[in-house]
């Protein structure tokens, strides 16, 4: 299954942000894949993305989110 995600690599600006596609794998035990029908930016994010609130890098965007159970992987 394919995910499109906002990835950051360094701090800065809004300008950072990237939309990657990337290839999500099978959820694992007591994992679920969700197809998320909403996600938020917030302030958090702000600070993560300008350096405020270091994070290791490379990494995504968008903590907070809603969707729906797409795969459940074994209990």
């Amino acid at each position: 299954m394919e995910a499109k995600i906002v990835l950051i690599d360094r701090t800065g600006g809004p300008d950072v942000m990237n939309f990657v596609r990337v290839e999500l794998s099978p959820p694992g035990q007591d994992e679920v894949t969700i197809r998320h029908t909403a996600i938020g930016f917030n302030f958090i994010d702000i600070s993560q993305r300008d350096g405020r609130a270091p994070l290791p890098l490379p990494s995504g965007l968008g903590h907070e989110a809603v969707g729906v159970v797409e795969t459940v992987g074994r209990p």
